[in-house]
């Protein structure tokens, strides 16, 4: 049968123009899609050149391993060269450029943290830890610490004072005598006894305590650094130092600090009141908690100017644990502490 005249369709003309037409929409389409991805190719190489044009070449990590391992290797040349027969005012100068090259490495590494992997940061970290315990070593070898002697705050006139043997019988015939430091600055071997400094005491010196259970040392002054080891039930208030703070092996203990930078090891349930302008480094700790430094005493204004520290600056809650690696996750190691548990009268 074949259609009517009317109806007869003539499919091939309208094919060829809808075709033309596709084809044309196509090529457009096809055109506008190239043209994008050029743009976004161009914006893609422009960023990456910018970002190389703007990236910081300290910022790697074989930057940071030849600087690290340049500065290690000129502490140790310089703890090897030290000689037993060298004068005693050179040699405590010369540790103290000793010690200023160990915190500068201490601040590198924590400077670095932020792009270094995990085993580096561990491996520096070690490195450092062996450097201090060695420059110590050597300090106590070549400027054996003198023995100090005590005297109590209700002692005569004219009495003779306390010495470190004497010290035990004082510290336990009394419940919380007030023991006053005669121009020392290491303070070792007592239980519930009160210890203070001031800030003749401590200017321009490292205070080492050590080996304290129940007391309570007060440091109204501003000192070098502080080593503390050892510590048990103790609370310790401290003026603003002008280099970094070393606490190991503390149990139950409350410190209030302000220093450079804070590096904690081996230590439990304990309280930091700190300010730090650096920041706080932990390792092998466990209930540790922070909060802002406020303890005050009379002349911790002019204490801080001496320290050179920044008042306006405190990262008291900016904690480096080296044993929790999770960026994206709050170390259990570590917390903040609560503000109704936190100290408000530091007299009593």
């Amino acid at each position: 049968l074949s259609c009517p005249r009317n109806f007869q369709q003539h499919p091939a003309t309208p094919r060829r123009f809808h075709s033309t037409l596709d084809m044309d929409q196509r090529e457009r389409f096809e055109a506008g899609l190239r043209e994008r991805n050029e743009a976004r190719l161009a914006e893609k190489e422009k960023k990456r050149q910018d970002r190389e044009c703007a990236a910081d070449p300290t910022e790697t990590v074989a930057y940071f391993t030849e600087e690290f391992g340049k500065d290690k290797a000129a502490v140790e040349s310089g703890l090897a060269e030290l000689q037993p027969d060298t004068d005693p005012t050179a040699l405590t100068s010369k540790f103290a450029q000793l010690e200023e090259a160990v915190q500068a490495l201490q601040k590198l590494l924590a400077n670095s943290t932020r792009f270094l992997p995990a085993f580096e940061i561990r491996q520096a970290q070690g490195a450092i830890t062996t450097l201090t315990d060695a420059m110590n070593d050597k300090r106590n070898e070549l400027l054996p610490k003198k023995k100090f002697a005590f005297r109590s705050s209700r002692q005569k006139v004219g009495a003779p004072a306390a010495t470190t043997a004497d010290q035990s019988l004082v510290s336990t015939s009394k419940p919380d005598p007030q023991v006053l430091l005669d121009g020392q600055k290491n303070v070792q071997d007592l239980q519930n006894a009160t210890v203070k400094l001031s800030a003749a005491d401590v200017r321009g010196k490292d205070v080492t305590l050590r080996q304290l259970t129940d007391c309570k040392v007060y440091i109204e002054g501003s000192p070098s650094a502080l080593h503390v080891k050892s510590l048990k039930n103790c609370r310790v208030c401290i003026g603003p130092a002008s280099r970094s703070l070393f606490i190991n092996d503390c149990e139950n203990c409350t410190f209030a600090v302000a220093c450079q930078q804070l590096r904690v090891h081996n230590t439990v349930s304990t309280d930091f009141y700190l300010h730090v302008t650096s920041r706080a480094i932990i390792e092998d700790c466990e209930k540790c908690r922070f909060a802002p430094y406020t303890w005050t005493f009379p002349g911790l204004d002019a204490a801080f100017k001496e320290s050179g520290l920044d008042r306006n600056s405190n990262n008291w809650a900016d904690v480096d644990d080296f044993k929790w690696l999770k960026k994206d996750e709050q170390s259990p190691h570590w917390s903040i502490l609560p503000e109704e548990e936190r100290i408000q009268d530091w007299s009593t």
